[in-house]
């Protein structure tokens, strides 16, 4: 890994193996691949404890056609091993919810997603509002302290990103939505849709709204003392 990257440890990490096999473009990119089509059973397996299986084969076919996944398949960079993770740690979050043994497989879901991202934290947190739960939050926190103290996380990586606007916001809603007029249209009508019926479960509507607005919130007013809303 460069010095200067404090992000995405664990992807650089694994792709220093995985370079091991050659290193032509699509065998580089494929890692990323690899990660992004693991994502679906786990997305569909969320989405299912969530809402329905009805909901979660919907949710399975939109996923791939949306404009981030695609990118991030396609990336040799750790967008897909993170949204991998994060999605993971989702999944054990719910569970650790019913049975206390999954503690474990959530703190290390939860650790190795903030290694390789930064970002997959402000899930992690948006997590914590609804875990009530002093220990996973000690745990994941101890575990990524080596993150804060190696040079490389003060490497000033993101000095070149501009304070947040408002258009920032507009952007991020496009880009959620698939930034691609049908998906849009789709996404619209689903959401009016699930409006409608989240009475009948409130507490997964609940997680859902948390996992999408509090990392924007969070990333946005940080933004205003140290810009990270790209």
């Amino acid at each position: 890994m460069h010095y200067e990257e404090g992000n995405s440890w664990a992807y650089y990490l694994l792709l220093h193996f995985w370079l091991m096999l050659g290193s032509g473009e699509v065998l580089v990119r494929s890692l990323s691949v690899i990660f992004a089509v693991a994502t679906i059973p786990v997305f569909y397996l969320v989405a299912k404890k969530l809402f329905s299986e009805k909901v979660a084969r919907i949710a399975i076919i939109l996923l791939p056609f949306h404009i981030l996944f695609i990118y991030s398949a396609q990336a040799a960079r750790g967008y897909s091993l993170e949204l991998f993770l994060s999605i993971l740690g989702v999944y054990f979050f719910l569970k650790f919810r019913e049975e206390k043994k999954f503690l474990l497989p959530y703190v290390i879901t939860v650790v190795l997603s903030i290694y390789a991202h930064l970002f997959s934290g402000f899930v992690f947190l948006a997590e914590t509002v609804f875990l009530r739960k002093f220990l996973p939050f000690l745990a994941v926190g101890i575990l990524c302290l080596p993150l804060l103290l190696m040079p490389s996380f003060h490497s000033g990586q993101v000095d070149w990103i501009p304070h947040p606007t408002f258009l920032n916001i507009a952007a991020t809603v496009v880009l959620l939505t698939g930034d691609f007029l049908p998906l849009l249209i789709i996404n619209s009508i689903l959401l009016v849709h699930s409006f409608f019926q989240r009475k009948k479960t409130s507490d997964a509507y609940g997680f859902t709204c948390a996992w999408l607005l509090v990392p924007i919130f969070l990333a946005y007013v940080i933004s205003f003392v140290k810009p990270i809303y790209v």
